[in-house]
């Protein structure tokens, strides 16, 4: 199949930032004409400067403080702040941040919420502004300072939910907020429905299934987490996902679903079961189905990497599950970063290691012109661990590229621009699967330079696609495998002469990399395939096992 590139490469880009944003200008001008904030802020402009400076009324300012509550975490999320209580939530390009970044949720302000261990939020807002926390187990210290006062808020709580605080009414509990909006107290929480606790029609097919198939074991996940539901799919051929849909809050999930969830996993005549990614609902999940099937076997396969133990929520549930597994309520973790299984086992947890795979024989290379290289970076959202700014900044030393892009923050998109990078299709939102796949076909080669991964599956699915994905030297993807390690895998991913000098070599042979990439995935995929087998068969252990 032929892909011609657009003619004008930044009109594609610029529709896509018009319908990125289409949904909020509208919200954006009524909010500038009505909110509170805005007619405050308009009102100090008014006022002498000294004058203003001294009363410090109508700033609004947050703090994430960096301390410990009652709980052992730091983080501050903010899911909406407003000029007054009941008005929509400001958009977060009126809000000044410091040490803030703004993450994806479909329960944050236009879908966005800020987070950090240490920063500040601030904005000019009227006389009862209002703001709404997430409050969790890894919840730290935020400070409110408005009006010459400063209210101090512990957001740790043994389960999620949110918390609001206004000028007027100080701190209360709320319920779960839709998307942006204020939510009435004897409002459900969004994303969950009433008590239900007969089996859905989902539950009876689920059943049917296992019925006809017997599996040997039942791999449960969060579809909320797009890279761990698309390898869990492919290691096994029996899932069952919890919550039922990508909408659903993980930690928001009522006792009334989790026990039914239970009464589904404890009836369909299956023993064995993996937790595929490990969230703190899947620990309550356990517990309520071995209070009615005592005998059920249960595995965790954890898809975190070392680096993510710096992260309050990672470093409470790998402490969860080693614990569990000491005290046995599990019976071991399996890991996909190869070496972590031998990290488990020295602190006395049986572990195995399994290989993320994508099944089939790879396409042939897009039909696309050698100049420009269109180079596609595709994330889920920025972080420390997946930062695109030396890769944004190796596209500019790589002469004629088109960049293509998904899940980029403002700093990024701004770096684009700032440099001057000609761009196709850059999304701030991460795409669809389907979309994501298409769109990689656009390409010359994915550049999916980290600084921390276990066994990622975008370059997997990349090469699948037929499209050389460049990667960091943090997994073990393409070690066994001399001319694939070398033509793929950066050796300082923070050197952007290096990425551009890897890339430029990678897309003149990107036809020699993906012939032999072909044979390579057939052998690799087998080997993919008998880890889960093997872990099928003997589960995690405290050995390595004999070689098959």
């Amino acid at each position: 199949m032929t892909h011609t590139p657009p003619p004008h490469p930044r009109l594609g880009d610029d529709l896509n930032r018009v319908l990125d944003r289409v949904s909020d200008l509208s919200f954006e001008l009524a909010y500038t004409r009505n909110s509170s904030s805005f007619r405050a802020a308009q009102s100090l402009r008014k006022l002498p400067l000294i004058g203003s400076l001294r009363s410090g009324r109508g700033t609004l300012r947050v703090r994430a403080t960096g301390r410990r509550g009652a709980g052992p975490g730091t983080e501050v999320w903010v899911l909406r702040v407003s000029g007054a209580a009941g008005e929509p939530g400001t958009p977060w390009d009126y809000v000044q941040r410091r040490g803030f970044t703004l993450a994806t949720s479909m329960y944050g302000s236009h879908a966005r919420f800020a987070k950090a261990t240490q920063g500040e939020l601030s904005l000019t807002t009227g006389e009862n502004p209002e703001i709404q926390f997430q409050t969790f187990p890894w919840g730290g210290v935020a400070e409110i300072e408005f009006a010459g006062r400063t209210t101090t808020v512990d957001l740790f709580s043994e389960a999620t939910g949110v918390i609001s605080w206004s000028a007027r009414d100080g701190v209360r509990t709320t319920e779960r907020p839709a998307p942006g909006r204020a939510v009435p107290a004897h409002t459900p929480p969004a994303g969950s429905a009433p008590d239900s606790p007969a089996f859905t029609d989902a539950d009876i097919a689920f059943l049917e299934r296992v019925t006809r198939d017997k599996p040997d074991l039942v791999a449960i996940h969060c579809p909320r987490w797009l890279g761990i539901s698309s390898a869990t799919r492919i290691l096994f051929p029996v899932c069952y996902q919890i919550p039922e849909s990508a909408a659903i809050d993980p930690q928001a999930i009522p006792d009334s679903h989790l026990d039914r969830h239970a009464r589904v996993l404890a009836e369909c005549g299956v023993g064995r079961f993996v937790i595929s990614g490990g969230d703190h609902v899947h620990h309550r999940l356990i517990m309520k189905v071995k209070a009615l099937r005592p005998d059920a076997v249960f595995d965790v396969l954890w898809h975190g990497s070392y680096v993510q133990m710096q992260d309050d929520y990672e470093w409470a549930a790998i402490r969860t599950w080693i614990d569990g597994a000491r005290s046995g309520l599990i019976r071991g973790i399996a890991t996909v970063k190869a070496g972590m299984e031998q990290f488990f086992r020295s602190l006395g947890v049986p572990s195995c290691l399994l290989l993320n795979y994508v099944p089939g024989d790879p396409l042939p290379v897009p039909d696309l012109p050698d100049s420009p290289i269109h180079a596609g970076v595709w994330i889920s959202g920025v972080s420390f661990r997946k930062c695109p700014h030396a890769v944004l900044a190796a596209l500019k030393l790589m002469g004629s590229t088109v960049l293509h892009g998904a899940g980029m923050d403002e700093r990024a998109i701004e770096l684009a621009r700032y440099f001057g990078l000609d761009t196709a299709g850059v999304h701030s939102r991460p795409l669809p699967q389907a979309t994501l796949l298409e769109a990689m076909r656009r390409t010359h080669l994915s550049m999916y330079v980290t600084f921390s991964e276990c066994c990622p599956m975008l370059p997997l699915e990349s090469l699948r696609m037929g499209v050389p994905c460049l990667i960091g030297p943090v997994s073990q993807l393409f070690e066994d495998d001399a001319y694939l390690f070398d033509r793929l895998v950066v050796p300082f991913p923070d050197r952007a002469e290096v990425i551009a000098r890897v890339a430029l070599r990678a897309a003149e042979e990107r036809r020699d990399i993906l012939a032999r990439y072909a044979v390579y995935a057939r052998a690799y995929n087998e080997r993919a395939r008998q880890s889960v087998a093997s872990f099928i068969d003997r589960g995690p252990t405290l050995v390595s096992p004999p070689p098959a």
